[in-house]
């Protein structure tokens, strides 16, 4: 696992980067701010980090995963997270996609959501 401070600039560089990135994935959720939904996933390194290790493990496609999204696929990381013993795996969507952008996979959002879709095809 990466330093901590590393991670949280990271984290931050796709925050500046991607202006729509919080917790919840594409935009605040309902009833919270922007700023503080960034704030939320900028204390999320520990997701963050382990989506990066899932993702490293799969495979980028040229096209989109229609039949999943960011949320699907976050759910995914947490049961391999359960699956290694790993207590504390809840993933926010936003640390999920954040990992994914960091990794350079190519995203769309799904309309009206908060989840996007992704060039990924789980291994």
């Amino acid at each position: 696992m990466e330093n901590y401070s590393i991670s949280k600039t990271k984290i931050q560089k796709l925050l500046d980067q991607y202006p729509w990135l919080t917790a919840e994935g594409y935009g605040p959720a309902e009833g919270k701010d922007l700023v503080s939904e960034k704030a939320e996933l900028l204390n999320e390194v520990e997701a963050f980090n382990h989506s990066i290790d899932w993702l490293s493990m799969q495979k980028k496609t040229k096209r989109f995963e229609r039949r999943a999204t960011s949320y699907y696929f976050k759910h995914r990381v947490e049961r391999w997270l359960k699956d290694r013993g790993i207590e504390n795996n809840h993933v926010p969507n936003g640390a999920f996609i954040a990992a994914a952008l960091y990794l350079g996979f190519k995203w769309r959002r799904n309309e009206n959501t908060h989840n996007v879709f992704l060039n990924l095809k789980e291994n």
